[in-house]
């Protein structure tokens, strides 16, 4: 993978975080942070 590729994907998994962190207004959730991460793996 290139380096510019992972930067990307970096970017967006910490935007789709951090907007989900925003709409919710809780804690972070490592279940569904894990469930989410397992879903897009495959």
């Amino acid at each position: 993978m290139h380096p510019i590729q992972a930067r990307v994907a970096l970017a967006r998994h910490a935007c789709r975080l951090a907007y989900t962190l925003l709409k919710t207004q809780q804690p972070f959730d490592e279940q569904r942070y894990r469930r989410a991460r397992h879903q897009s793996e495959r």
